[in-house]
């Protein structure tokens, strides 16, 4: 199975990818990518609230939709 990364605003849905491939979109680097997503996923463990404004990084298995908000 292959891990996907989904990239919101808000509530509005940006991109959705491979890492290598929201790292050339986004113009960085797989390692930011990765960090991203273990900062937030960490961030909401805790029951931190994000503003609307800023970019928020999820990570899920290609063809599992149950685990999407999860990552």
């Amino acid at each position: 199975m292959k891990k996907l990364y989904a990239v919101y605003r808000g509530e509005s849905f940006l991109d959705c990818g491979t890492a290598s491939e929201l790292a050339a979109r986004f113009d960085t680097n797989l390692e930011n990518i990765y960090s991203k997503v273990s900062k937030e996923r960490k961030a909401r463990s805790r029951g931190q609230s994000f503003s609307d404004n800023t970019l928020h990084w999820y990570s899920f298995d290609e063809g599992n939709d149950e685990n999407i908000w999860l990552s």
